[in-house]
């Protein structure tokens, strides 16, 4: 689960399918203090999208804060991960937009199986900030190698324990279908979870390389996919990944939820 803190940081947490074993990460790789979207692109090169619906979400700790990403699908919505939240108190969460200000929020809803939260916000969103909607696309099929767009607020640096302010992008390639899958917790048990995606860096060749990867916070922010018939739209949510673009054994480097095909629940419709 990539969930980040302000005050104490678990320095893993491993994903993996549930019919496969798991294991913890390399943790003398070099890599593991790349710990922001590892090999993020320039926020200039980003959909404008990105940049005006992925926020922040933060929920009190008796210690400090606690950080995810989210995705603004309503005016007064925002959807990120289930495993972001505490559902039954809702006031300890709140949203940070981009333009800085803090939006409380008064009501969760948890997706039964799914990794998905819904956060009803206590204002308008277009009322205090110049961000915007991002559409959840509506079903259709999505192809091994197609291109996707990642985006969080994740960690800068593990030995900090700092937490961005700034959303970050990168670019994965989409894998294969996972379905059931399992968050492992080195502090809690696993959380079951369903309608998973398999996602996977590219090779880092050419003038553009998508070999991005999401670490903590980032999860709960979107998964971008670009459609010639209706453009950008939400695909899915970051459930967790690997972190350094190394994959969990018998698991994909992100795994997240799918949006599509919960459309109707994430929107109340």
């Amino acid at each position: 689960m990539l969930f980040t803190k302000t005050t104490a940081l678990a320095p893993w947490i491993a994903l993996c399918s549930a019919l496969a074993g798991c294991a913890g990460p390399d943790r003398d790789s070099a890599r593991q203090n790349e710990v922001d979207i590892n090999n993020a692109k320039p926020l200039s090169e980003a959909p404008d999208i990105v940049r005006v619906s992925t926020v922040k979400m933060e929920r009190t700790e008796a210690n400090g804060l606690a950080s995810c990403s989210g995705t603004i699908v309503a005016n007064n919505r925002v959807l990120t991960a289930r495993h972001c939240v505490i559902a039954g108190e809702p006031l300890r969460h709140s949203v940070l937009l981009n333009s800085g200000v803090r939006v409380g929020v008064f009501a969760i809803r948890t997706h039964p199986t799914a990794d998905l939260a819904v956060l009803s916000l206590a204002d308008d969103v277009s009322r205090v900030s110049a961000q915007a909607i991002a559409p959840i696309h509506v079903g259709g099929t999505i192809s091994p190698g197609t291109r996707v767009v990642v985006a969080g607020f994740g960690i800068t640096s593990i030995n900090a324990q700092d937490v961005s302010d700034q959303v970050r992008f990168g670019k994965l390639k989409f894998s294969d279908f996972v379905g059931n899958y399992s968050l492992l917790s080195p502090d809690g048990p696993s959380v079951a979870c369903s309608s998973g995606l398999g996602f996977d860096p590219e090779a880092c060749i050419g003038t553009d390389p998508a070999c991005s990867n999401v670490c903590p916070g980032d999860s709960g922010g979107p998964v971008y996919q670009f459609r010639p018939d209706s453009g950008w739209g939400v695909l899915a949510v970051n459930s967790g990944a690997s972190c350094d673009a190394a994959k969990p054994v018998g698991g994909f480097s992100m795994i997240a939820a799918d949006a599509r095909t919960l459309r109707n629940w994430v929107l109340n419709e």
